[in-house]
């Protein structure tokens, strides 16, 4: 009995680190794909659509990651759409009865878990559309109803986008395994940011193209911490972030390469 402990105790622990080290592993396996569809990906020289058809459209190109724009509508429903400049607020019934510059299918969030599951090797990028991080609680208590009983499989294929450092932990708290931390709109040195992604975990960031420079991609590098730049949509630009070290770009119309 005692030799079978002996035997068994350590067997166990082998089994925790190697299941332990396999989802390490699995985390960010997204990054490996180099340009994000922003707003679902231009169609027919549209952009920031959101819509059914830019979706699958990006997804026949190549596209395995697909950035859509989450809001809200007037009377709180969660649906995929950047802003309502074109229409002011809508109720979620217009919403869903319009079509999106009278051609694209608009799409909710109910319909963003349909795609995900049918297409089940892609990840969905989601920008929520809000200015302070009380609106980010509001937001995701919401879409949380939506995703609290997917798979694994599937919602660790759902990558929230964090714009305020207390974001971290309500998205982690929500379920979400990772996360593309937008940096911008808090105070860092490079340093403290790198230090503050390495320490939780975050391997993937995104950059305003106004703002990126060298020393910064440089120095996330240095800690494994990937670079996205946004929106890029020639290559003359993304050839030039490529030799400051930036590793992908949320893009309009470049097809996947």
């Amino acid at each position: 009995m005692k030799r079978f402990i002996g035997v068994f105790v350590p067997a166990l622990f082998l089994i925790a680190v190697i299941t332990s080290y396999m989802t390490f592993a699995q985390s960010y396996e997204w990054t490996e794909n180099t340009i994000i569809a922003h707003a679902g990906g231009g169609i027919e020289g549209d952009k920031y659509t959101n819509s059914l058809e830019a979706f699958q459209n990006s997804y026949e190109k190549g596209h395995r990651l697909i950035e859509l724009d989450i809001n809200m509508t007037s009377d709180g429903k969660v649906v995929a759409r950047h802003d309502w400049k074109d229409t002011k607020d809508q109720t979620y019934e217009t919403f869903k009865n319009r079509l999106y510059k009278d051609k694209y299918k608009p799409i909710d969030f109910q319909q963003v878990i349909k795609l995900l599951k049918k297409y089940d090797d892609v990840y969905i990028i989601l920008d929520g559309k809000t200015k302070s991080p009380q609106a980010v609680q509001t937001l995701y208590k919401k879409i949380n109803v939506y995703t609290k009983n997917l798979k694994p499989r599937d919602k660790n294929r759902l990558i929230p986008q964090m714009f305020y450092k207390q974001d971290y932990q309500l998205l982690k708290n929500y379920g979400f395994k990772d996360v593309l931390y937008v940096i911008g709109r808090e105070s860092y040195t490079n340093q403290s940011l790198a230090e503050f992604c390495d320490e939780r975990g975050i391997r993937a960031v995104s950059i305003d193209k106004t703002f990126v420079n060298t020393p910064l991609v440089q120095t996330l590098k240095k800690k494994k911490i990937v670079s996205y730049t946004y929106t890029v949509n020639d290559r003359g630009t993304m050839k030039r972030h490529k030799q400051m070290g930036v590793h992908g770009f949320f893009s309009d119309f470049v097809d996947a390469y």
